[in-house]
């Protein structure tokens, strides 16, 4: 089944994923792919799905960052934020062109496809690359989301029935802290991609109100799939890890290990020297943040509901703009 770890950039969600790591129903991905997003609009049986079309399939997968994981393997190597100011690697020994055969292969020799079908089979074979081992079915394949359109958002449910969706809900405050202070990957600029921002482009854009609006549509979804979604604090997460990791456990239905409670990637620890990603909050918007940043963050969620309406009418706005803009190319 699949298992979508949610949460907005720089809320936590990393943590959780490493911690769901070393548990022996679960496979975690190597990283960010969310190669499941483009089937949130085709929805779980599309056309092409029907007539096995792989041209469409390698289409669906370039729209996400499916081939990401083609320039890890080639790199050898990952890199995982343990706070804004540390950084560990870990050496990636994974075969993309191996995984790639099992995965089209299978494909290929199925019967008929579905969006769930697809992406459990892709998951599978990537597993087993990663493991160089044969693991038969695991319970869940972990991975982790990008923020999207609360339209595709509401898809989930519809378009994998047997998913499920925990979400790391961290302070929005937090987030901004952690995402203006950030070092940029290898090779990109500060402000330049979705990694590391400069404060004023993250405010300027309505940040702030667009994780408002994203843990709202997340309530909204918990209210009317309990079984399907379910949501932790960071906090909670960090420092108060095995009530938390407990109340996962239940709700995915999966035995409580000890291996829960240590954070891992692909099995090798994600400690930094003293540094873990559990215990205590690194990054927080009180030592983060200046004084004007913090009177600035404090006035938009004072005035929340003006800020919300004016990022509403922006995003109404935009949508209008691009349908003219479709229009007139016709």
């Amino acid at each position: 089944m699949l298992l979508q770890i949610d949460g907005w950039q720089g809320s936590g969600k990393s943590v959780l994923w490493s911690l769901l790591d070393g548990h022996p129903s679960i496979y975690c991905t190597p990283g960010h792919d969310y190669l499941y997003r483009s089937f949130l609009t085709d929805g779980p049986s599309a056309d092409w799905m029907e007539v096995k079309r792989f041209q469409t399939l390698r289409e669906r997968l370039a729209t996400t960052l499916y081939y990401r994981l083609e320039d890890f393997a080639h790199q050898g190597v990952r890199v995982h934020d343990i706070s804004v100011d540390t950084r560990l690697e870990t050496a990636f020994e994974f075969d993309f062109y191996e995984f790639e055969r099992k995965a089209m292969t299978r494909l290929a020799k199925s019967e008929e496809w579905s969006a769930e079908f697809i992406v459990e089979v892709i998951y599978a074979s990537m597993a087993e690359v990663a493991m160089k081992a044969e693991i038969g079915e695991m319970r869940y394949y972990g991975s982790m989301s990008i923020p999207v359109a609360p339209a595709e958002r509401k898809r989930f449910s519809y378009v994998f029935p047997n998913g499920k969706s925990i979400l790391v809900r961290r302070e929005a405050k937090a987030i901004i802290a952690t995402r203006s202070n950030r070092i940029p990957l290898a090779g990109e600029k500060k402000g330049k991609s979705g990694y590391a921002k400069e404060f004023d482009n993250l405010v300027r854009n309505f940040e702030l109100e667009r994780i408002h609006e994203f843990y709202a549509v997340h309530d909204e979804l918990q209210s009317l799939y309990p079984s399907q979604y379910f949501s932790v604090g960071f906090n909670e997460l960090v420092e108060n890890t095995t009530v938390t990791m407990r109340r996962v456990s239940d709700f995915l239905g999966i035995e409580f290990e000890e291996s829960l409670l240590r954070p891992t990637w692909q099995g090798l620890s994600l400690d930094a020297g003293e540094k873990s990603l559990v215990g205590t909050e690194h990054d927080t918007w009180q030592t983060l943040l200046s004084a004007g940043q913090k009177r600035v963050l404090e006035r938009r969620e004072k005035f929340a509901i003006v800020y919300r309406n004016l990022f509403s009418f922006r995003q109404r706005l935009l949508g209008v703009l691009r349908y003219t803009a479709r229009l007139l190319k016709a």
